[in-house]
């Protein structure tokens, strides 16, 4: 077994520690495994991965990030909402 996918599977193995059922976050971890090994020059192999998370990564590598989607129709998180209902200037 090579250094490279010794190097890959480690990494693939703490991601995936990190977040153990297949989310996003796993998504994202393995995408940027991908992307960090591309970067150093080492060879990627998700020759182990399921075959529906390899699709998955690829996928998410190919569309691009909607920034807006994060904010937008967010709702205000329960503890801002009651802070603001019981400031003085609610009042």
């Amino acid at each position: 077994m090579s250094v490279a996918r010794i190097a890959t599977v480690a990494y693939l193995v703490v991601a995936f520690a990190v977040a153990p059922s297949l989310t996003a976050q796993t998504i994202t971890a393995g995408s940027q495994s991908k992307a960090r090994a591309r970067d150093l020059g080492i060879p990627f192999d998700g020759s182990g991965l399921p075959p529906g998370l390899s699709r998955l990564i690829d996928l998410a590598e190919t569309v691009p990030e909607n920034k807006e989607a994060d904010s937008a129709g967010a709702p205000q998180p329960f503890v801002e909402r009651v802070g603001a209902a019981d400031s003085p200037s609610s009042r």
